[in-house]
């Protein structure tokens, strides 16, 4: 009895030592796609495309690219909280005009106070050029009711993606490149309009 006891204590300690792992948090992040090994861990949704491409912005080794009718892909999981941090990359669209940055919110408690992701939508951008954004995660809205709540500092995110808004056409895609998310040091682009 008292061996069987054991055993489930060591058990449970190990499952509580694997969650405790699985939630740490990160400061920062950057993913610079300069190699094909650099999309590895991401995930292309439903018929999207995801590859990694020869030469990105300012003249980078690479970036990632996708396509597909709503081209879309997420990160690996990756924990980081709102706090006063900044995410900043660089985009490319070909026969789309919208694309959006989506954060993942993990927890049901964060999500009942703030709704399941948060957004940053870029709308009708030039096609066929690089472009280049920065924002406060703390501007980013999220979509809960009413689409008016806004990120508190302790807000936890598990995970983030980029996607078309509306259907990408014939050949589009989207490719991405130069990922970094740290404490604010610089200039931050305002948010756009909140999902409708």
């Amino acid at each position: 009895m008292v061996q069987r006891m054991m055993i489930a204590i060591s058990v449970l300690c190990l499952v509580c030592v694997g969650l405790c792992a699985a939630a740490e948090f990160v400061d920062s992040f950057e993913y610079k796609f300069d190699t094909k090994d650099g999309i590895e861990g991401w995930a292309a949704n439903g018929e999207s495309k995801l590859e990694w491409k020869e030469g990105g912005a300012g003249n980078s080794a690479g970036c990632m690219k996708m396509s597909g009718d709503h081209a879309s892909a997420d990160s690996a999981t990756v924990n980081f909280k709102c706090d006063e941090n900044v995410i900043s990359f660089d985009y490319y669209v070909h026969g789309t005009p919208t694309t959006r940055l989506r954060l993942r919110v993990a927890g049901a408690e964060n999500q009942k106070k703030y709704g399941a992701y948060g957004n940053l939508m870029i709308r009708r951008v030039e096609p066929d050029a690089w472009h280049h954004v920065e924002a406060k995660l703390l501007d980013l809205p999220g979509m809960a009711e009413g689409g008016k709540a806004k990120a508190f500092p302790e807000l936890e995110y598990t995970k983030f993606g980029f996607s078309s808004i509306e259907a990408v056409g014939e050949g589009g895609y989207i490719m991405i490149d130069n990922v970094k998310m740290g404490k604010a040091g610089g200039t931050t682009a305002p948010p756009a309009a909140p999902e409708k």
